[in-house]
């Protein structure tokens, strides 16, 4: 599942159905090749063959995935290669997505309606487990709802877009133990 082009294979089925020669002209490689890793991506159950939507030898597929819902514990399942190098091709799948935007953005290539709705946002937020526990799952059933508002495999409304949203919670790496002051408590440098 490491190989850059799966990932991006993936993403492109999660968001319309395609035929192996669609995906090869989208991507720039040949079909032969696209062939293959649809083939390899069937077996590991990350995309299906829409029977009914194809003609003849052209086999359309989908990616059920339109919402990735990867826990940090699903991926180590991978093994530690596989599985690193999968999460980095589509953390770098995600980032880039949300660069092309603000680029087309900059270009003036977005029409004006859809400038307006999309949002980067950060934050840092102080947690327990619990509590980041129960706030990733309330995004995820929130994400859920809408998810299911519309069917991706069907095709869209005129004035409907995929949109790409990008969700990831996770606690920061531990700071090294700051130095204690007199008053016990701990020296936060910059607050």
């Amino acid at each position: 599942m490491s190989h850059p082009l799966r990932s991006q294979m993936v993403d492109l089925l999660a968001q319309a159905p395609s035929t192996a020669t669609e995906l090869a002209r989208r991507l720039g490689v040949t079909s032969g090749t696209t062939s293959y890793h649809l083939r390899e991506l069937e077996k590991a159950g990350l995309i299906i063959d829409l029977r009914d939507h194809g003609t003849g030898r052209d086999r359309v597929w989908f990616s059920p995935f339109a919402a990735r819902n990867y826990g940090w514990s699903d991926l180590e399942s991978m093994g530690a290669t596989g599985g690193r190098e999968y999460r980095h091709a589509w953390l770098d799948l995600r980032f880039r997505s949300a660069a092309e935007f603000q680029d087309r953005v900059a270009r003036g290539e977005e029409p004006e309606e859809w400038r307006k709705g999309p949002v980067d946002v950060n934050a840092m937020m102080r947690m327990t487990s619990e509590e980041l526990r129960v706030f990733t799952q309330e995004m995820q059933e929130l994400m859920a709802r809408w998810i299911t508002r519309r069917d991706l495999v069907k095709g869209a409304e005129s004035d409907t877009r995929v949109v790409d949203v990008q969700f990831r919670a996770f606690p920061v790496a531990l700071a090294p133990q700051s130095a204690s002051r007199d008053d016990g408590r701990d020296d936060v440098r910059g607050s």
